[in-house]
């Protein structure tokens, strides 16, 4: 999923995110949360946004995102996301910033799906 994102940007002249072991570490935690819960939402099972799980691994952002969804592929999560359409393209416009240099990903198999989290953001 990393190289597949940064293969878009390069594709659109955007420069590659690094890949950030923090980041990785909310997306992943979040991801098992919502696999566990039964449902992919941006709320955790104990109430927490993408701020706090950011905070709670030690990673100081100014900005950040979360992008998720669940379906069968890498590809198939990748192209949800890209055929946004603007304006209503919060996902498709987070992987295609100009703000986030960092990014977290994960993907957690649940029964005949997968639970895919990507967190993006930029350090202070």
């Amino acid at each position: 999923m990393f190289e597949t994102i940064n293969e878009l940007r390069s594709q659109n002249g955007l420069p590659p995110y690094s890949r950030n072991a923090l980041l990785e570490q909310a997306a992943l935690l979040h991801a098992q949360d919502t696999a566990q819960q039964g449902e992919l939402t941006h709320t955790g099972s104990d109430g927490s946004n993408v701020t706090t799980r950011i905070e709670r691994t030690g990673y100081a952002a100014v900005g950040l995102s979360e992008i998720t969804v669940t379906g069968n592929s890498v590809e198939w999560a990748i192209n949800w996301w890209m055929d946004e359409q603007p304006p209503n393209d919060p996902n498709r416009s987070a992987i295609l910033s100009d703000t986030y240099v960092d990014i977290g990903v994960a993907v957690v198999e649940a029964g005949n799906t997968h639970h895919f989290v990507a967190v993006l953001a930029q350090p202070q």
